[in-house]
């Protein structure tokens, strides 16, 4: 069957999205085994100049998400085996069927596979005692009464015992408000830990190893592991309406919480007063099924301040674009791409 002039779809209309769409279709199709036919569609195409754009800005981001690798042996498995799958996948399909599965191809290749992009963390979420999916949070009662409030894509490990109140903060964010108790109440996230008797706090895990820890009420004692102390402190103490950070580098000062933050998070909202963007967006994400990544190390360090409610994320994202510089490409519907 013939294929139109201008291969996976035409683009006179100039919509810019119809055009991205166009531009993951003839990559896609370039990566695989094309037809001498297609190869000269693809030349056709290439001469406007708004194809050429369109298909660069999806190389570009090929090229920077493709460097992406999980660390975990087991999802590392896990990829050669997705993107097995899609070069087979991709050597059966006719052209017929080929427009239709060409952005979910792509997606899958550039995800690192199925399971990085749907269950990122199956085994940690087996080796969890409480486990929250993306835009769902969960709030529970432990044994000795303390409340806890998971945030989404988070998970926790839970031991308690008449002389130890452990938790392990695996992934994500929790709020606390721990039941007073002659008994250590202890929170450790990475390689520190946050110790109490009675009090109501928070602790979020970042990326790159970095943790926050902020107190609403009462005093904590954050201190770190032989292995992070860094220069500093290994060891501080919060007063409420306090904060602290702490990670690869050791702990750093403690300064004053954003007095809205808390109070927000617990609406459903996120305020945040010269935050990282790449700590926002991460937040963002865990509200949003499939993934959202930024790309480049110099855009997700830029600084940010805001207010804005989570139950919508790709509103979120959108009111964040419009004090922040950025670019937003969506491949498919799992797969969001912040880039200048």
């Amino acid at each position: 069957m013939a294929m139109p002039e201008h291969g996976p779809g035409s683009s006179s209309d100039r919509d810019p999205e119809r055009m991205e769409r166009e531009a993951v279709g003839w990559f896609t199709r370039m990566n695989g085994k094309p037809s001498p036919v297609e190869r000269r569609d693809f030349r056709n195409w290439l001469r406007e100049h708004e194809h050429r754009e369109a298909y660069e800005r999806i190389a570009t981001i090929w090229s920077a998400v493709g460097a992406l690798r999980p660390d975990d042996p087991a999802e590392r498995a896990a990829l050669v085996q997705a993107l097995n799958r899609v070069r087979e996948h991709r050597r059966r399909t006719r052209a017929a069927r080929i427009l239709s599965a060409t952005a979910g191809c792509l997606l899958a290749v550039l995800c690192g596979g199925w399971l990085w992009l749907e269950q990122p963390h199956l085994i940690q979420d087996l080796q969890a005692d409480m486990v929250s999916a993306r835009a769902e949070r969960r709030e529970f009662t432990l044994t000795d009464g303390s409340r806890v409030l998971l945030d989404a894509d988070s998970a926790l490990r839970i031991s308690l015992a008449d002389d130890r109140r452990d938790i392990r903060l695996l992934r994500g964010t929790a709020y606390f408000e721990v039941r007073p108790a002659p008994t250590p109440f202890t929170v450790e996230a990475e390689d520190g830990r946050a110790t109490v008797l009675g009090t109501r706090f928070m602790v979020s895990m970042r990326d790159g190893g970095r943790v926050a820890v902020i107190l609403e009420e009462g005093r904590l004692s954050v201190a770190l592991g032989s292995s992070r102390q860094g220069n500093g402190d290994a060891e501080v103490l919060l007063h409420s309406g306090e904060r602290v950070d702490y990670g690869p580098d050791g702990l750093e000062k403690v300064r004053p919480a954003d007095p809205d933050a808390l109070p927000a998070w617990r609406r459903g909202r996120l305020s945040f007063t010269d935050a990282r963007l790449g700590d926002v967006i991460a937040e963002i994400g865990r509200y949003r099924d499939g993934r959202i990544i930024v790309l480049g190390k110099a855009l997700a360090d830029r600084r940010v301040s805001g207010n804005i409610a989570l139950e919508n994320p790709d509103k979120a994202l959108a009111a964040l674009r419009s004090s922040v510089d950025f670019r937003v490409t969506t491949l498919g519907s799992r797969l969001v791409v912040i880039h200048p």
